[in-house]
């Protein structure tokens, strides 16, 4: 029992004389810290805190201080595209503790976060600025925006007035759009695809119609129709 008092009084003082040395040898850097206070502490205070502690330490961006930033609004505009019919969903939230909002564009109510369905029918920014319950500017502002493009598309035939047995032109030219598809209601046989395109077409009734449809570049589908007449 002596025996194991005796070591652990050797450890324990083995352990006093190292941590004394450490404490020596970094007491420049320690003298520093104690004068310096947090909010201040350039970078290369912390580098020293973190060599001497051997952890690593969260640094504020030169010239701020964590309590002087403001977070950006989180803020979404859903689809970015869309062809003039179709709705869109605006979603906001302020990150900053913000008491109430102002919109550009649309109307969030004074909430600081929520959902609204709209349908621009041009090409549209909408904005929204987070303000605290006594501030007079924001504390911080986003914006996203709404590209409309309208889905349209043209089907020619050629010659005009054509009769039963002739060979046309079908022309075809869609703005807008992706994957079209042309085909015809007496010819089951009859596909084309693309945008944009021109196929020989040999009638052999009249009326004939020939459909275009194509995808928005939100996946709607719209369909275009080109009649030939007695």
């Amino acid at each position: 029992m002596h025996s194991i008092y005796t070591q652990l009084k050797a450890l324990m003082l083995l352990l006093i004389i190292v941590f004394g040395v450490a404490l020596y040898e970094n007491i420049d850097t320690l003298s520093f810290l104690m004068h310096t206070k947090g909010a201040s502490m350039t970078a290369t205070v912390l580098g020293s805190l973190d060599n001497f502690l051997g952890v690593t330490t969260l640094q504020t961006p030169k010239g701020s201080t964590a309590s002087s930033l403001s977070s950006t609004p989180d803020m979404v505009c859903l689809p970015g595209i869309v062809d003039g019919k179709e709705e869109v969903i605006v979603e906001w939230a302020c990150t900053d503790n913000s008491s109430y909002t102002k919109s550009t564009n649309f109307e969030t109510g004074g909430a600081v976060s929520g959902t609204v369905r709209l349908k621009p029918s041009a090409t549209s920014v909408y904005g929204v600025e987070c303000y605290g319950a006594q501030s007079a500017k924001p504390k911080s502002v986003a914006s996203c925006m709404v590209q409309v493009a309208p889905n349209t598309a043209d089907i020619h035939i050629a010659p005009n007035n054509p009769s039963v047995g002739d060979t046309v032109s079908v022309i075809w030219n869609a703005k807008n759009a992706q994957n079209c598809t042309l085909t015809s209601d007496t010819d089951a046989g009859f596909k084309r695809s693309g945008t944009a395109g021109e196929a020989s077409y040999t009638l052999n009734s009249i009326p004939t119609t020939f459909s275009l449809q194509c995808d928005t570049i939100t996946g709607m589908q719209h369909t275009y129709t080109k009649e030939i007449a007695l």
